[in-house]
């Protein structure tokens, strides 16, 4: 057997390996009509991932806790990340339409779609991983 070559993961890499980011121009395929086969989440997360303090925010933490979420539900649920990026106006430059249509005007922000509607209240804010693992044991068919 050959040698083995490890390398390292940055975290951009390791946050598109496991939920699919979605655009304005991607949000009706993959979330909307997707919807209609299984549980959808969305996590309206914020491009700029440090605080002023250098210190991960909320929403890469909370990016952390979706990515675990979706090893756990893989098959089950898809988890899918629009990124955001909020003026001072609470404006998105990077995704206006979407995030003008469900109000988003906070990172993070999880929208649950089920049958290409809302399922349930946004919830805004971080998570803790607990509290979405609960919601989405209600959410899916008793198996």
């Amino acid at each position: 057997m050959g040698p083995m070559f490890i390398r390292q993961v940055n975290r951009m890499e390791a946050l598109s390996m496991s939920v699919l980011t979605v655009t304005d121009s991607t949000f009706q395929k993959n979330v909307i009509e997707a919807s209609n086969q299984r549980l959808v989440v969305v996590e309206f997360s914020t491009k700029v991932k440090v605080n002023n303090r250098g210190e991960d925010n909320a929403s890469a933490r909370m990016d952390t806790i979706f990515n675990a979420l979706e090893e756990k539900y893989a098959g089950k649920v898809s988890l899918v990340r629009v990124e955001i990026k909020l003026d001072s106006d609470l404006e998105d430059s990077s995704n206006p339409v979407t995030s003008t249509q469900y109000q988003i005007n906070h990172g993070p922000t999880m929208v649950f779609f089920k049958a290409g509607a809302r399922a349930r209240e946004d919830l805004v804010g971080q998570q803790t991983k607990e509290r979405m693992t609960q919601i989405l044991d209600e959410l899916l068919p008793a198996s």
